[in-house]
């Protein structure tokens, strides 16, 4: 599971300190996340409490082929 590519950045007001950068996406490409990953538990997910570890952290990203 890679990134998604974001469409763009845009500050985002956080608090009294200031505005932080934040990606943006299309809501067409986070809807596509789902049925492009089907190795992933969605339910189990989403039901991760609050400063607990993901479940995707388990997942790794696939190497990548090193050119002969």
């Amino acid at each position: 599971m890679g990134p998604l590519p974001a469409v763009d950045r845009g500050p985002v007001r956080h608090s009294r300190a200031g505005a932080v950068d934040v990606a943006l996406y299309t809501t067409a490409s986070v809807d596509a996340v789902v049925p492009a990953h089907p190795e992933v538990d969605w339910e189990q997910l989403r039901t991760v409490e609050k400063g607990r570890r993901s479940p995707l952290a388990a997942l790794r990203p696939e190497p990548t082929p090193v050119p002969a």
